[in-house]
Formats: structure tokens, sequence, C-alpha cells
């Protein structure tokens, strides 16, 4: 059994986190006192390696919430534009005030809606897709993307460890059975499809990447 992921070693990794700048700092503690789901300190420290060495023009995000990993990703890249989909109305509004808050509103759009309709609709190419938003309907949103994605392009899928319970029943809450195994299913899936690469990163909730694979 590993001793690498453990309390003690989350905490220290936590410790050397920083936020890229105040504004996102502010929305990250609102976000959290109000137990808004956004991507994790650790999460964020690994997007911003990987969007730094995959540099994406155009980003597609399922699921906005406050707009907090839109904002984030936009910071990194100065050039990427995103397009974000979000299906609450609420979080939808409160996106839109964040982001106009945030003065990115030239640079991230946000779509109100069912994003398996949404993205079903969209003519547009992506460098990257971004998935964290109803994790029973992750492989429809894959599936939906494929045909958006450049051939370089990826596909990260956020919280697909689902707090454990993906990994051992000894974490399954009875209420989410059915979510934990769609999620199962998604992830054979991945690993299985034959025009991607797969990796599961234990990170956060549990992170995978996918990488349209490329003809030699």
């Amino acid at each position: 059994m590993s001793i690498i992921i453990n309390d003690l070693v989350e905490a220290y990794i936590e410790g050397l986190y920083r936020s890229r700048n105040n504004f996102l700092k502010n929305l990250r503690e609102g976000a959290e006192r109000e137990g808004v789901p956004i991507i994790t300190k650790d999460t964020e420290n690994f997007l911003s390696v990987l969007l730094s060495i995959h540099r994406p023009e155009r980003i597609l995000e399922i699921g906005t919430a406050v707009g907090y990993s839109a904002i984030f990703s936009a910071s990194v890249i100065s050039k990427t534009k995103i397009i974000s989909v979000e299906m609450d109305e609420h979080m939808y509004e409160r996106a839109l005030i964040n982001i106009e808050a945030s003065q990115m509103e030239n640079r991230i759009s946000v779509l109100k809606g069912d994003a398996r309709e949404i993205i079903s609709d969209l003519n547009e190419s992506f460098d990257m897709v971004f998935i964290d938003a109803a994790k029973g309907h992750y492989k429809s949103f894959f599936e939906g993307s494929l045909k958006l994605l450049k051939p370089k392009g990826i596909i990260v899928s956020d919280n697909v460890l689902y707090k454990g319970m993906t990994a051992s029943n000894e974490f399954l809450l009875k209420r989410k059975r059915t979510i934990v195994k769609r999620m199962r299913a998604y992830l054979e899936y991945l690993y299985h499809h034959t025009e991607f690469e797969t990796a599961i990163l234990s990170i956060g909730d549990g992170v995978a990447v996918s990488v349209r694979k490329v003809e030699e």
C-alpha cells in the first residue's frame, strides 16, 4: 500500500498552494464558505501546469458553477477563449457576475442549458474539454465532445474518484450507487477507447486526462 497519498502529505501540498491573484483568492474563499463545488487546490495546480504545456486556444468547459475554473484557466493562458455550459439558473447568473467582475467577459462565454443538448448543436472546434458537471452523464459529455475536439486535443474529467466511492464499495453511499456505477463504466470506457490514451490521477477528487492519439 502506498504511503505517499495520506492526510499529512495532502496537508503539506495544500500548504504550498498560492492563489494566482486576489480575485481568485476571494472567489475561492467565498465558494468554500458556501459549500459551492469548485476545483480543489491541487487540481488547480495540476491544471495550471497542463494548460501551460498544452496552451489551448479554445476550451469547452462543461459545468461552470460560479465561474472559478473558467476564470482561472483564462488567467493562465492570456489568449485562451472559453465556452462554458451551466444548467443551473442560479449558478449561471452568479458566473456571469463573477466573469464580468474579473474582466474576462470578452474571453469567457457561458451558455445556459443541458450540456448534452448544447454541445450537440455546437459547430466549433476546441483544443481542450474540461468536464466537471453531473457525474452520471460523463460518458454522454465525452461522446458529445468528440466531434468538437481537435486532432491533438485533450479531455480532462474532474472528480472521477468521487470521494473514493468509484474505487471501493467501502466508501459507497447507498444513494450514490447509480452514479458510481456509471462513473466506473465511464472510466472503463476511457481506458479501452481506441482513440485515446487515458491516465487517472489521484489529485483532488480524482482527475482523468484523455489525450487523443496521433497517428505516426
